[in-house]
């Protein structure tokens, strides 16, 4: 899979394209809105990574021109600016999901996986034990009986079903969820109780999702 990353802070660029390529991805650097326009005409991407304040341009800018070439492509904005407006113009344009810097690498890499599944049918079931999460539908099912979840639920059980059996940290979640959602979430103390509720409708799978205290959680 190809994906352009659209940034011109070089020492954060080459840390996205270094551990995306570790992960199997190829990446083009754009560090400008031209060098953008000029790598958009000549190359196909699957995936886009656009920074929102660029020189010569803007990533919200860029945004439309792709989903005007493209109302399909997949599109992850980050931006330095911990701004809310930002956040939901870009979600509103169309961008699939939305990361503050600093973050964390898995979360970026986390996210191109969900929106990845999002887009693709072939790929939109997710199973862990009894547990199958039908991301088109946007429905979770326990040994065939439908959940009744939130969307933040159903976020939060996402992402700790893309990466079972790992330790998630605190901020990492919070990293998710902001980047799904014009909401805004600071305060870890709202996710735990989204989780909480989480574990309660899960019945007896709720054990599956543990608490690393001090650290965060994970699905095991």
């Amino acid at each position: 899979m190809k994906i352009l990353v659209v940034e011109d802070k070089l020492a954060l660029a080459q840390s996205i394209i270094s551990y995306l390529n570790s992960e199997g991805y190829t990446c083009h650097l754009a560090t400008d809105a031209y060098e953008f326009e000029d790598f958009f005409s000549k190359h196909q991407y699957q995936f886009f990574i656009l920074d929102v304040m660029l020189p010569f341009g803007d990533g919200l800018s860029l945004l439309k021109h792709i989903k005007t070439a493209d109302a399909d492509a997949p599109v992850m904005m980050i931006s330095a600016k911990d701004a809310h407006d930002d956040r939901a113009k870009a979600l509103a344009l169309g961008a699939d999901g939305f990361l503050t810097k600093p973050f964390h690498l898995s979360t970026l890499s986390t996210q191109i996986r969900e929106i990845l599944l999002q887009k693709s049918p072939r790929t939109a079931l997710l199973k862990y034990k009894e547990i199958e999460l039908n991301n088109l539908e946007k429905s979770v099912k326990i040994l065939g009986v439908e959940l009744d979840l939130t969307f933040t639920e159903f976020a939060l059980l996402r992402f700790l079903m893309l990466n079972p059996n790992k330790v998630i940290s605190k901020n990492a979640v919070i990293e998710n969820l902001n980047a799904q959602t014009a909401l805004y979430f600071n305060n870890f103390e709202i996710v735990a109780a989204h989780l909480h509720q989480l574990r309660q409708k899960m019945g007896t799978a709720g054990k599956y999702v543990q608490t690393v205290y001090g650290i965060g959680f994970k699905l095991s």
